[in-house]
This record gives C-alpha cells, structure tokens and sequence, in this order.
C-alpha cells in the first residue's frame, strides 16, 4: 500500500503539532497520509503512553491519516543506529511514499 507522504516525529503530538495543517490540507485534496512515532512518548509528564496512544488515534482520524505506526525505540533514547535505520527504511519500502517529513536532527 503506497502513501503520499509520511510524517514522522519523535513523540506522539509532535507530527500533529508541526504538520497537522499540511497533513489535513493534502488530506482533502485526495492525498493519502501516513504518521509514524519513534517513541511512545512515556517520559512526557502530560499523560501515559497509553493515553497518548489514544489521543494519536482520535487526533489521526481527525488529520484522516490511516495509518499510524509507533515505535517504542524509548524516549530520551533517540540514537542513530544501523538497526534503527533499518527499520525506517523497511517501512519507507513497504509504504513508498512521495514525501516524507522529518524532524531536523540538528534541533533541539
């Protein structure tokens, strides 16, 4: 299955924060959109991981993304590693998408 365009960001509500907009406007006109969390987000003091999780879920049927994936690579833990860069690249293999939207690893 081929998407459009992947948003991915570290924690759940970082895609829904930074590109929320873009995703619901190419959304509209027909494009199909993915999100992908590396974490679970279970250092963030606003919640569980399992309530972030279901947050993801409503904020993403909102967006109208359908397809939510979550790595649970831990948070405060995001190193760059070949095992890492192995899973995103199976997953770009497997949806294939156009454009891809990235958080800038020189930030913050």
């Amino acid at each position: 299955m081929e998407y459009d365009l992947i948003s991915i960001g570290a924690h759940p509500d970082d895609v829904e924060v930074g590109t929320g907009g873009v995703l619901i406007g190419l959304n509209k006109i027909g494009y199909r959109t993915g999100i992908v969390y590396l974490t679970a987000g279970e250092m963030a003091t606003g919640g569980t991981p399992d309530i972030r999780a279901e947050e993801s879920l409503a904020a993403a049927k909102v967006i109208g993304s359908d397809l939510i994936k979550t790595y649970n690579w831990g948070d405060c833990q995001l190193f760059d590693t070949y095992e890492r860069r192995l899973e995103l690249a199976a997953l770009i293999r497997q949806y294939r998408p156009k454009i891809i939207l990235a958080p800038d690893p020189h930030i913050g």
